[in-house]
């Protein structure tokens, strides 16, 4: 956060925040415009917050935006909350220094440790009812299930990018896939034949990279059933709260507002569902990830790439939006610690990638990214993507990765920090998230512990020069 930006406005910021990704996590389904202005609107959040003296102009932009948003919306007490913490937001910071104003403050910082009890409370029942009353005799989303098959075929000492680890989604006859005669019906069945994927022998193999089922392994070794997935997730979410708090402490933030990256972290409206009730999995790249960071602020930068290389050894993405600021962010402020960290940020990848790349590279490699191009290719109802004309798609798509790629570089460039670097590399998935093909909400739950260190009020770099 920027010193000039109030408590005051920094906690509407968070009241925005959690609006913003309230609605989201309503209408993601059949809503693509509004989730993309959505996205929009949480980017323009981030950035006034973590910019307190941005411009008249982006400020009069963003308005533009949360009106356009206002109008959209149905709940009335959604579209209050937004306005009035966007107002406040508007306000030049200098206006709120007066006596009575920072009376609201001390009472602001005696409420935020209190909505974090209360916060934890209510995550803490809906992971309770989850496991105690499983919804729909132990339903978990594809994400939680695909993993759980994974780890559980690991420790029966099987390839799960050679075994049947994703159930969730048929392929469908399209140019460029050949299907075994009788297909779902003979999916695994002896001599039943593979699928080809543009060529690449498929066998419905887990979809995500190694350690993202390796991280669920003990959990699903000491607890029975799906319920292995709910309390790996709920020690990932306590980790995450940890890691905000003491990155905050070791940047010699005051106690209380410490909290505040907690609190935004923990009001995520859809959090505790996708979590505890669809077993999404994403939030142990967050942890990982924000691990590396803690090492960074230490000064352990071989430690730190060890860690945001076995991050991006989980998925895919958001990992490169992740580690790429923050090297960049060494090289230009702490060049002593850019080579360690990169050399254990490419030992982090190498151990968790190659055992299965090697052991099978054919298979490996057609569940992981063939399969995305196949069932990801034309997008879905959840994004605005969808509803761009064919000769247009392309050319968004493009448009999407070129400026979150600017996002996470430029900025950086002007002003760097360890938590400037994290943030943008949040504000940079967002960014994707809006203009990529799809905007599921699991896409964005690795990322909420970066995306909440926005909120963290005036951080010092003491220890990450030490």
């Amino acid at each position: 956060m920027n010193h000039r930006t109030s408590l005051i406005q920094t906690v509407a910021g968070v009241g925005l925040w959690g609006c913003l990704l309230y609605v989201l996590g309503r209408d993601t389904w059949g809503y693509p415009i509004q989730n993309g202005v959505l996205l929009f609107a949480l980017l323009g959040t981030m950035a006034v917050v973590l910019h307190g003296s941005l411009s008249l102009i982006w400020r009069l932009g963003g308005s533009l935006v949360v009106l356009g948003l206002l109008a959209g919306l149905t709940w009335a007490p959604v579209n209050v909350i937004l306005f009035l913490c966007w107002m406040v937001l508007l306000v030049p910071p200098s206006s709120l220094h007066t006596t009575q104003l920072q009376r609201v403050e001390q009472l602001l910082r005696i409420g935020i440790p209190i909505g974090v009890i209360l916060l934890s409370g209510w995550t803490a029942w809906v992971a309770y009812e989850a496991i105690q009353d499983p919804p729909l005799d132990d339903y978990l989303l594809d994400i939680g299930f695909n993993t759980y098959l994974a780890a559980d075929s690991f420790l029966m000492g099987l390839n799960p990018y050679t075994e049947i680890c994703q159930l969730y989604h048929e392929i469908r006859p399209q140019e460029g896939v050949i299907l075994p005669e009788n297909y779902p019906l003979a999916l695994g069945a002896k001599g039943a034949g593979d699928i080809l994927l543009y060529g690449w022998p498929y066998r419905h193999g887990f979809p995500y990279f190694p350690m993202m089922f390796l991280g669920y392994v003990p959990f699903v070794a000491f607890f029975e059933g799906l319920d292995a997935m709910r309390m790996a997730n709920a020690v990932f979410l306590v980790a995450s709260g940890m890691g905000l708090y003491h990155l905050a402490r070791g940047w010699e933030v005051p106690r209380k507002t410490s909290l505040l990256p907690v609190l935004a972290l923990l009001g995520v409206p859809f959090l505790p569902n996708e979590l505890f009730v669809a077993g999404v999995t994403d939030l142990w790249i967050g942890v990982l990830a924000l691990s590396g960071v803690l090492c960074l602020q230490r000064g352990q930068g071989f430690g730190a790439g060890v860690l945001l290389g076995l991050s991006q050894s989980a998925k895919l993405l958001p990992g490169p939006l992740l580690w790429i600021p923050i090297l960049l962010y060494c090289w230009r402020a702490e060049r002593e610690k850019a080579r360690p960290l990169l050399w254990g940020l490419l030992l982090g990848i190498g151990v968790g990638l190659l055992p299965y790349v090697l052991q099978d590279p054919e298979y490996f490699l057609s569940s992981t990214i063939v399969f995305y191009m196949v069932m990801h290719g034309m997008g879905d109802s959840t994004a605005i993507y969808s509803e761009l004309a064919p000769s247009i798609r392309p050319w968004w798509s493009a448009l999407g990765v070129l400026l979150s790629a600017l996002v996470v570089i430029l900025p950086n460039r002007v002003r760097p920090s360890l938590h400037h670097a994290c943030v943008l590399g949040a504000m940079g998935y967002v960014l994707f998230v809006a203009m990529n093909r799809m905007t599921h909400l699991n896409y964005l739950v690795g990322i909420l512990p970066f995306g909440a260190l926005v909120f963290l009020p005036n951080p010092r770099p003491c220890r990450e020069n030490a």
